[in-house]
């Protein structure tokens, strides 16, 4: 093992040993040293999940999922028409707000997809155009939740690379005070942010996952 804290955290991120949690974790004292403001508030949102609405969520919190109801029995999916393409994609995609870990356990759980509950308004407008009072759900693959956690560990390993060809290494846990002036001139370009309006539903972080 290298003695640098840099190198090291790289490693683990390589070897896959370590949750995504374990890697923010890892990477916020980090950051926080290193005075890397931006870098800690997008570290603090993955964290906390991002709770409050009016944020833009990047674009590898959004998934693909089919809406399906509870038939007193079982799940079925939905049959929503759509006029048009746009219409469609805000019926097939939501983003996930909720944080980090709750995401992992959800990953943890058995089956291979995921239940999320929809927002209120979704469902009573569900409920009135089916003419039924029932629950609904938004269907999603795991395999697309292990990818976005994927995503999240590729932003901080970049952004590790980036301080190691400045020769920003954290020899032994410690940062000379030369590392922490370079950091601060360090800037991380965020370019996970879709320049198209989103119209998808945003899954709320106070919500949680329907048992199957």
């Amino acid at each position: 093992m290298s003695n640098s804290t840099i190198h090291n955290l790289q490693d683990e991120i390589n070897e896959g040993n370590l949750t995504t949690s374990a890697i923010l974790n890892k990477a916020l004292r980090i950051a926080m040293t290193l005075k890397q403001d931006k870098f800690i508030e997008w570290i603090k949102l993955e964290i906390d999940g991002y709770r409050n609405l009016s944020l833009t969520l990047p674009d590898y919190r959004t998934v693909i999922g089919k809406y399906k109801y509870f038939n007193g029995r079982n799940w079925d999916s939905v049959n929503i028409p759509c006029n048009s393409v746009e219409e469609e994609r805000m019926f097939t995609t939501t983003q996930i707000s909720n944080d980090v870990a709750s995401i992992e356990e959800w990953i943890r759980q058995d089956g291979d997809y995921v239940k999320l509950e929809i927002p209120d308004i979704v469902e009573r407008l569900l409920n009135k155009f089916y003419g039924i009072n029932t629950k609904y759900c938004f269907d999603v693959v795991k395999l697309q939740l292990r990818s976005l956690l994927k995503q999240v560990n590729n932003v901080v390993y970049e952004w590790l690379c980036k301080l190691e060809v400045e020769g920003i290494k954290g020899i032994n846990s410690s940062f000379t005070k030369e590392e922490i002036d370079t950091g601060q001139t360090i800037s991380y370009v965020f370019n996970f942010y879709s320049n198209v309006n989103n119209s998808q539903f945003n899954m709320n972080s106070n919500k949680n996952k329907i048992n199957n």
